[in-house]
């Protein structure tokens, strides 16, 4: 994939990325009255009817228009500045997508990741892709700092539980976790007082016990309410990484009108 600068440089009609056989997107297809969920390969399939369309960038961001020609590869076309809006020539069953010109994200269209083009004078809102939550089951897509961070607090709360130091086998590296992780606890005050009232008029702190309890002591479920809390970075919900790694992305609707056995011919079998 190309860099910043050529995304935004590439001059009109080139071809920004090919794309591998298997990469494929969820569409949402109509078939014999019942709406059906399904993984397809998106590409232009003819040039018969035209249409306009308009894309308004609803945005902060510089982004820039792509058709997925024939054989599905991403071919630019121009820049639409934040907060602006452009009108294109195209045809039905022509996919577009948007990327940021800066880091080159898919961006949303229609609170999906793709357009196919239906009808005349179809106007598509470009906007921000949704961030992923963080939870154990999308751990996995966030960045390494993060995930070693993450694992250096629940390295600590397990030392702090059970009292057992990193393993030999963990090495040098756990144990810099660790002490990691000792240093997150204590810039954020993990440690904790909690006040009884002694049946007394609580007018000075001299009327209350002053209670303290460790990292330790507290449930695993309130451990990762903590990591939830830590200002995870922004990763943006993307149906490349599966349906887990965007439950906020509507499926790319395929219109009625469409052959959708015009999807699954090969390459060879392509015109």
């Amino acid at each position: 994939m190309s860099n910043n600068a050529a995304l935004g440089d590439l001059p009109y009609l080139a071809v920004y990325r090919v794309r591998p056989d298997e990469e494929t997107e969820d569409v949402m297809v109509r078939i014999d009255g019942c709406l059906e969920t399904r993984q397809m390969r998106l590409r232009s399939i003819h040039s018969v009817q035209y249409r306009e369309i308009q894309f308004r960038n609803l945005t902060d961001r510089a982004v820039r228009m792509i058709w997925l020609n024939y054989h599905g590869n991403e071919v630019v076309y121009h820049v639409i500045q934040p907060h602006k809006t452009s009108r294109y020539r195209t045809f039905t069953t022509h996919p577009w997508i948007a990327r940021s010109v800066e880091g080159q994200m898919r961006m949303m269209m229609n609170d999906s990741q793709a357009i196919v083009v239906e009808f005349a004078n179809q106007t598509v809102e470009i906007g921000e892709p949704p961030s992923v939550p963080w939870k154990t089951s999308t751990h996995k897509f966030f960045p390494k700092l993060f995930r070693d961070a993450v694992r250096c607090v629940l390295l600590c709360h397990h030392r702090s539980r059970f009292g057992d130091p990193p393993s030999s086998k963990q090495g040098d590296e756990s144990i810099s976790l660790m002490r990691m992780g000792m240093m997150f606890l204590t810039r954020n005050s993990v440690r904790s007082s909690i006040y009884e009232d002694d049946r007394k008029t609580p007018s000075t702190e001299s009327n209350c016990k002053q209670i303290d309890f460790s990292f330790g002591d507290l449930p695993g479920e309130v451990v990762l309410l903590i990591i939830q809390k830590m200002e995870a970075p922004e990763v943006a919900q993307d149906l490349s990484n599966g349906a887990e790694a965007a439950p906020d992305v509507k499926p790319v609707w395929i219109p009625e009108d469409v052959d959708i056995k015009e999807y699954q011919k090969t390459k060879s079998e392509e015109h």
